[in-house]
């Protein structure tokens, strides 16, 4: 869940993978979520942190770390950053780890998002199976890809590499 994810994001005692990638580099995160906690990174000064996937989880990870001050690089199968039809329930403690992540991105997010009264499924012939009233919701909705867009819009675009591939790695 991206809460949760949000959440792993900002913890300090996040395991870290750290894997060399075919072209030379170090990936020490991948668009699950994987997060290094800065440490190991700065034994080596020079070297880029790599991480694969522009979906939240990659995207949050390379905000989370160009705000620490390291070179970061995120790789992206896509050849494109386009809207997907998910839409992401966002409790007080998502946004709190995604305000402490990236502020700007976090007010961007608050303005786009809703707050369900009610919760209505409906068959394919339109009738209503089940209907929910939310008491004392706290959860905001909002799209997948807007998430995305806003987090992405915290990384110069030099930074972010779209149509590429990511095919092999090998441990340290």
């Amino acid at each position: 869940c991206v809460p949760c994810l949000l959440s792993l994001l900002v913890s300090s005692a996040t395991m870290v993978s750290r894997w060399k990638a075919i072209a030379g580099v170090s990936v020490v995160g991948v668009s699950c979520g994987v997060m290094m906690t800065g440490w190991e990174a700065r034994r080596k000064k020079g070297e880029r942190i790599v991480i694969v996937g522009a979906g939240i989880g990659g995207l949050a990870t390379a905000v989370a770390l160009r705000s620490q001050g390291f070179e970061v690089d995120v790789f992206e199968r896509a050849k494109e950053l386009r809207p997907v039809g998910a839409t992401l329930a966002l409790a007080p403690n998502g946004l709190a780890a995604l305000s402490a992540i990236s502020q700007e991105a976090c007010e961007k997010v608050l303005k786009s998002c809703t707050m369900p009264e009610k919760c209505v499924v409906k068959n394919l012939k339109d009738e209503v199976i089940k209907e929910t009233r939310f008491i004392n919701n706290k959860a905001l909705l909002v799209a997948w890809h807007l998430v995305q867009m806003h987090l992405a819009d915290d990384i110069p675009g030099k930074y972010i590499h779209l149509g590429h591939t990511f095919q092999k790695y090998a441990v340290d």
